[in-house]
């Protein structure tokens, strides 16, 4: 049966109002609660929004695929099937995450070391660490967020930038490189700082809520 846009809309209006009036949780810094992507759900564009988190979803995998056989040493943290495709969440033996993410938001790509409701708690990821992750590991470990604004292009980006970027920390951590060499068909330098068109960001900042 077809939506009613009238209902949808009044459905809509009465879960803002009740999503102003909750408050967020300590770990989320208060901020208050609000519904994600309610509008789409319920509404008449609710077909769009599946086609668009199952091309998010593929997205994702290429993304998995793509870094685990480009960097030596990249290992997926978390079951490979029983997970939320778009959230690829690696760890990279021998880099502290803090770093690639800052080398990577210069390149205009936004990723995470820490799920978002945690950005301020200092110290490793408590979820790696209940996953059975060393302290050393869960530090080493990044999330790369795809979501429906994200494209080929997104990935190409970071497939052809994270590569070189973890390589690079590897070296002046003094680290050799690590396992066999990748593809070298897959290790492509990243793009030069400041040149062309600025590059989308992608991804959620640590702390930013998706």
């Amino acid at each position: 049966m077809a939506a009613d846009p009238k209902a949808a809309m009044r459905l809509l209006h009465i879960a803002l109002i009740i999503a102003c009036l909750i408050p967020g949780a300590a770990q989320a810094q208060n901020y208050p609660a609000r519904p994600v992507r309610l509008v789409v759900s319920i509404g008449p564009g609710g077909g769009t929004d599946i086609l668009a988190r199952h091309v998010a979803q593929r997205l994702g995998e290429r993304l998995r695929q793509g870094l685990t056989r480009a960097i030596p040493e990249a290992r997926l943290n978390g079951d490979p099937d029983r997970r939320l495709a778009t959230i690829v969440n690696l760890r990279f033996a021998g880099v502290d995450g803090e770093a690639v993410l800052h080398e990577l938001d210069q390149l205009g790509i936004t990723v995470s070391t820490g799920s978002a409701c945690s950005a301020a708690t200092p110290g490793p990821s408590h979820v790696l660490m209940a996953l059975g992750l060393r302290p050393e590991d869960a530090h080493a470990s990044v999330r790369f967020s795809l979501g429906e604004g994200n494209s080929e292009e997104d990935v190409d980006h970071i497939l052809a930038s994270a590569p070189p970027v973890v390589e690079r920390l590897r070296l002046l951590a003094g680290e050799p490189a690590a396992g066999a060499t990748a593809d070298p068909a897959l290790r492509v330098g990243a793009r030069a700082r400041g040149a062309g068109v600025p590059e989308p960001r992608v991804g959620a900042k640590r702390g930013e809520s998706r």
